[in-house]
């Protein structure tokens, strides 16, 4: 790292991004996390990754101060090749990473990321990820849409995100958030067939290589061939082979909480006792139309479809980890899914917890 007197606007000139904000004092606090910040010769444009609107201004930097109109905008803490640190007033303190942006040689498209499943790998792990067309809708100018992450592997996990494909200074980038919060910001370096490769350029830098691979697809004739054995029958579980959540299964919370009932974001459907019990049945129709049973009786119906990897299963909008089954296996007797539920627990209140489970029916 090479230290940088803090004088000269040539040495913040160039794109920084905001990776982390935090409060000097406890009065008030407003991070800025994935906003850029682009010095170019007297003009500061500013632009949030999650947003289409950019705002600028004409700035000049004075005694490790930049002003704007003659008013303190920002003090100049730090400055390095790879990192600056501004503060604002006297309540936040952001740490910027420089955008040492390249161009690739292919774009992709929201298309192509909505059109396909694609699992995303890194040092951490790998997950599976929907994107969706469905926008996030919570703020105005903001070009976020949803997508539905699911862990893979032992530790399983997932949740309802947002997520957006822009171009900024000809390359191209593309943001996940986490937690529904700070985004992960990741340049798109190359396109090779289904494989994307990225860098992540904020948040834990030790990920900084990350793949993202489009799952494959299964020829038409395969597809629906899966569909026409999933609309043959009313499906009827006959054992559950797995069921877990997150967690050791000696921690406290396996200890005090105890299910009722399940909730999930736009249907209601099993209790755990029914789905332990073999008590749930699923009828898949070729209008794509489904009903899901538990104890012989109608607990929900709408929407399904299959993706084009011929495995995913998804009901309803598919807005949540919980409307994705995986279908392990199928045949004209008996077919193998796995799914995650959240299930009431018994103190009441919005108090839940999720499992995940591997179910055959027949």
């Amino acid at each position: 790292m090479i230290i940088i007197p803090l004088t000269g606007k040539a040495q913040i000139s160039g794109a920084w991004l905001a990776v982390e904000s935090r409060q000097v004092t406890t009065d008030f606090i407003s991070p800025i996390d994935g906003t850029i910040f682009d010095f170019s010769d007297d003009t500061l444009r500013i632009r949030n990754v999650n947003s289409d609107t950019t705002i600028q201004f004409q700035y000049r930097l004075a005694d490790e101060s930049i002003f704007v109109k003659d008013s303190l905008f920002a003090s100049l803490k730090h400055l390095s090749s790879d990192s600056m640190k501004l503060q604002f007033e006297e309540w936040m303190l952001t740490l910027f990473h420089p955008l040492e942006l390249n161009v690739a040689n292919e774009q992709l498209t929201e298309d192509e990321l909505i059109n396909n499943s694609w699992v995303l790998k890194t040092a951490e792990g790998a997950q599976s990820i929907d994107f969706l067309n469905e926008p996030w809708e919570m703020f105005e100018h903001d070009i976020s849409k949803i997508c539905v992450t699911r862990r893979l592997g032992d530790w399983k996990g997932g949740g309802t995100e947002k997520w957006s494909l822009f171009e900024f200074n000809k390359s191209q980038l593309l943001t996940i958030s986490f937690g529904q919060l700070d985004p992960i910001v990741y340049q798109i370096d190359s396109i090779n067939g289904t494989t994307v490769r990225m860098s992540q350029i904020n948040l834990w830098a030790n990920s900084t290589s990350v793949t993202l691979v489009q799952s494959q697809n299964q020829p038409e004739t395969e597809i629906n061939k899966t569909k026409k054995l999933l609309v043959a029958r009313k499906w009827k579980s006959k054992k559950l082979i797995d069921i877990q959540r997150p967690g050791p299964k000696d921690d406290s919370l396996w200890i005090d909480m105890k299910s009722s009932g399940f909730y999930a974001i736009d249907t209601v459907l099993i209790t755990e006792d029914e789905l332990i019990n073999n008590k749930v049945s699923m009828r898949f129709r070729t209008d794509n139309t489904y009903t899901f049973y538990a104890s012989n009786k109608s607990v929900t119906t709408g929407n399904w479809q299959l993706k084009n990897d011929g495995v995913t299963l998804v009901i309803n909008s598919g807005v949540a980890p919980e409307n994705y089954f995986n279908i392990i296996s199928i045949s004209e007797n008996e077919l193998i899914i796995s799914s995650s539920d959240q299930f009431a627990l018994e103190k009441g209140g919005r108090d839940y917890m999720k499992y995940y489970y591997t179910m055959k029916l027949k």
